[in-house]
């Protein structure tokens, strides 16, 4: 056989073995999607409630009462450290989703920080039921909506 032959026999032979393997149709392609979305736009770590506690208690004195936007962090850059996570080299942050009642707080990178700049939502407070706007801040979620 020449080699033209023989080369032209393998590459069927590796076609037909790919394709006989090559089983698409069990690939749920949506759902893998969903997966590396859910993945990319994760952006920070929820934080339990007893671990907001002992952060609420590390904060100095003047932080405590204070509701910091997180816009802060450009004007002074020295709250990374006033807010820092407890694991990771994150900033804590009380991020408020679509739904203003599923705050959470949670520890963020610090280059998903500057995407939680715009997260401002209008809502009724239950407490007053009046109208109220509140935005991500930084530090854990301690101030009753």
């Amino acid at each position: 056989m020449t080699k033209i032959k023989v080369a032209g026999v393998l590459m069927i032979a590796f076609g037909v073995l790919a394709f006989g393997f090559n089983n698409c149709s069990q690939v749920d392609f949506v759902a893998e999607r969903e997966k590396l979305t859910s993945q990319t736009l994760d952006d920070g770590t929820v934080i339990d409630q007893d671990d907001v506690d002992d952060l609420i208690t590390r904060l100095p004195p003047g932080e405590i009462d204070t509701l910091r936007p997180i816009t802060d962090l450009e004007k002074d850059p020295t709250l990374y450290t006033t807010y820092k996570c407890p694991t990771s080299d994150g900033v804590v942050i009380c991020h408020f989703p679509s739904e203003v009642e599923a705050s959470a707080t949670k520890c963020v990178g610090r280059p998903a920080v500057s995407s939680h700049y715009d997260h401002v939502r209008d809502y009724v407070s239950p407490t007053t039921n009046l109208p109220k706007t509140i935005g991500d801040y930084l530090g854990p979620c301690r101030f009753p909506l």
